[in-house]
């Protein structure tokens, strides 16, 4: 039998990760926006990606994000085609895979960790753009929840996994 996945928002609903449900698997549904210190925005490495057109968010800057995406995506960078973001925040060390957002709400897998994205760009290349079949994307969470979704918000009921 496969298990539900009953997503979540804990922008929303921050205690709802102690919910145990019987026969679900709980998921963090959302975006959230992840900006460097200034001084590590500062640095070398982020200097030489930013002439790359690679920048890491700093704190101040301003995001537009223009989607909500189920499995969560954390947002850390930009460059002119779009966002880059992981599954969980990361940092240079992270073993996390690293996605692209393009303007037109396309997810592409761009890189397995952030330490191989940014040793790809130094090193002149470009990222993976491979296709990402495991993140979709809406409008908003209303769209995510209309789309069949068992969603868990402090504003919206539970509703049973449309078929």
């Amino acid at each position: 039998m496969e298990k539900r996945i009953i997503w979540f928002d804990p922008d929303e609903w921050p205690d709802a990760a102690g919910v145990l449900i019987h026969g679900g698997m709980a998921r963090d549904a959302g975006v959230e926006i992840c900006r460097v210190a200034a001084r590590a925005a500062d640095d070398g490495l982020a200097r030489a990606l930013a002439e790359k057109g690679f920048h890491l968010l700093r704190e101040g800057d301003e995001v537009s994000v223009s989607w909500y995406a189920l499995p969560r995506l954390y947002v850390f960078a930009r460059d002119d085609d779009g966002l880059y973001a992981a599954d969980e925040p990361t940092d240079i060390d992270s073993a996390a895979p690293v996605y692209h957002v393009d303007a037109a709400g396309r997810v592409t897998r761009a890189a397995d960790s952030p330490r191989a994205l940014f040793d790809a760009l130094l090193a002149g290349g470009a990222p993976l753009r491979a296709p990402d079949g495991t993140h979709r994307l809406f409008a908003s969470w209303r769209e995510a929840e209309a789309a069949g979704e068992l969603f868990l918000r402090n504003d919206t009921p539970w509703k049973r996994q449309k078929r």
